[in-house]
């Protein structure tokens, strides 16, 4: 099993970060949310992306309440195949409100 912070996957967090000014919460530009509300800034924390070989998936979890994953994606058998599924299912959850540039470095066994 392979596990990367999400933002190890976006390969223009530096730009994103700067861009909604995360660290000091004072940007004039709002803080994109997902459909669910969770920040950004909350993703690049506690979301992780990675690939589950007996699984035979990606998985994508984020945002723990409580003893709960508030995201969790990849939890059956061949669920998410390709990263090209995990580009999509991110910018589904994000409402195609981020502008995210996605870089592949999910380890993963064929």
């Amino acid at each position: 099993m392979s596990r990367h912070c999400f933002s190890d996957i976006v390969k223009n967090t530096t730009d994103l970060i700067n861009k909604y000014d995360l660290e000091n919460g004072e940007s004039e530009i709002e803080e994109p949310c997902d459909i669910k509300g969770y920040g950004l800034s909350e993703w690049f924390d506690q979301g992780v992306v990675g690939w589950d070989e007996p699984m035979e998936t990606f998985f994508i979890q984020s945002i723990e309440e409580g003893d709960d994953l508030v995201w969790w994606f990849g939890t059956t058998f061949r669920e998410i195949q390709s990263f090209e599924e995990v580009c999509t299912l991110i910018n589904k959850i994000f409402g195609d409100t981020v502008d995210f540039e996605f870089v592949d470095v999910v380890k993963r066994d064929f």
